[in-house]
């Protein structure tokens, strides 16, 4: 390792941790390796990460490929006409041959502002990507499979009205490019399509309900085994309940009336 060059280095070892293998890959530019994964099929080992060009000021997003023995496959370098500073962070396995990439990019506007897209590929050749966040900076850190076959990313961001930074959820359907896009600030409100409300939660004190279905709601909370340990009902807009004599834990907040009925989880710390 020199001061202006870095390889990429695979480490496989056995299950008592004895070394199997140790391969260096690398030329005259900085190179670096954020994850891994292999390939279900081929075995071969897929390589995320970036590329530094000597003498430009910027990093491109890198894909390298050894096969189950290390033995070199291959290698591009990927970037956008309108970023800087780019890699991959992470991959996860989609169908078939195909890979998606949770890209980093660095905006090249005036703003520099952190950017996370999603890059699909196939068979090692790039399909297209899209672009998710605010207008401030947003960054994704990992992404996983999930059951319905879609995938699933988390991060943070300091858009979309968040308090200096927020926990950033993305959640994309099976056709792996499509999602939607969740903010998950702790103390701010959980809402759903019924016009209810649930904030904080997390709280040591008083939990706030907002009613904006205009009907009345039973309120119920219940301890993580189920026991109820508290019930009311009321059409106010605003309910708060104090939550301050109960023990540390978790506890399920349950509203319903004749047609709805919807439970928060909320976490009571000391």
């Amino acid at each position: 390792m020199g001061d202006v060059k870095g390889d990429c280095w695979l480490f496989k070892t056995g299950l008592a941790g004895d070394s199997l293998l140790a391969v260096k890959y690398g030329n005259n530019n900085k190179q670096f390796v954020n994850d891994i994964k292999e390939h279900p099929i081929t075995k071969n080992l897929i390589f995320c990460g970036g590329y530094d060009v000597l003498g430009l000021d910027s990093t491109s997003a890198m894909l390298l490929c050894l096969n189950e023995n290390g033995v070199f496959q291959f290698e591009d370098i990927f970037s956008y006409h309108e970023q800087k500073d780019e890699q991959f962070v992470a991959t996860a396995y989609f169908k078939n041959n195909d890979f998606l990439y949770l890209r980093k990019s660095i905006n090249s506007s005036f703003d520099k502002r952190l950017q996370p897209m999603v890059s699909q590929f196939s068979n090692n050749n790039y399909v297209n990507a899209t672009k998710y966040g605010s207008t401030d900076d947003d960054e994704l850190f990992c992404i996983s499979k999930t059951r319905d076959k879609g995938f699933i990313s988390v991060g943070y961001t300091k858009g979309f009205s968040a308090n200096l930074s927020d926990v950033f959820l993305l959640k994309l359907d099976s056709t792996s490019l499509l999602g939607a896009t969740s903010i998950v600030g702790i103390n701010e409100p959980i809402k759903n399509q019924d016009n209810f409300s649930v904030y904080p939660t997390i709280t040591n004190s008083e939990v706030v309900i907002e009613n904006n279905s205009a009907t009345q709601i039973h309120i119920y909370i219940s301890d993580c085994l189920g026991k109820l340990i508290y019930q009311t009902k009321n059409n106010e807009s605003v309910t708060k309940l104090d939550l301050s004599g109960f023990n540390e834990g978790v506890y399920l907040v349950t509203l319903s009336n004749t047609s709805f009925s919807k439970t928060f989880k909320v976490i009571k710390s000391n």
